[in-house]
């Protein structure tokens, strides 16, 4: 079905800035964003390389909450501890909590 002149408002998630147009995604996402990528280095590629641009890429997401979004402190502490549990991810086994096998 095609709908002429129809209006569809911007949700919530992205704002106008003063640089531009930003993606304003929820405070939790900062988290899983941290943990993921670095688990996705630690699993796949184990290399320096592969390690140094994660971080670059996590400094770069901290620069980019510092100067557009809101609730900075909490965005940074979900990162904070998003990296500090991806580290930990082995001593997690330890505990006994599942975690999905992963192929080499």
């Amino acid at each position: 079905m095609i709908v002429c002149d129809a209006i569809f408002a911007d949700n919530y998630e992205y704002t106008s800035r003063w640089f531009g147009r930003r993606m304003n995604k929820p405070a939790w996402r900062s988290y899983y964003y941290a943990r993921n990528l670095i688990l996705a280095v630690r699993r796949s590629r184990n290399r320096p390389l592969y390690h140094a641009v994660a971080a670059y890429r996590l400094l770069r997401e901290c620069a980019l909450i510092v100067l557009a979004q809101d609730d900075k402190w909490q965005r940074l502490r979900l990162i904070g501890a998003g990296a500090v549990d991806a580290w930990r991810w082995r001593e997690w086994q330890d505990l006994g909590a599942e975690v999905p096998e992963v192929k080499r």
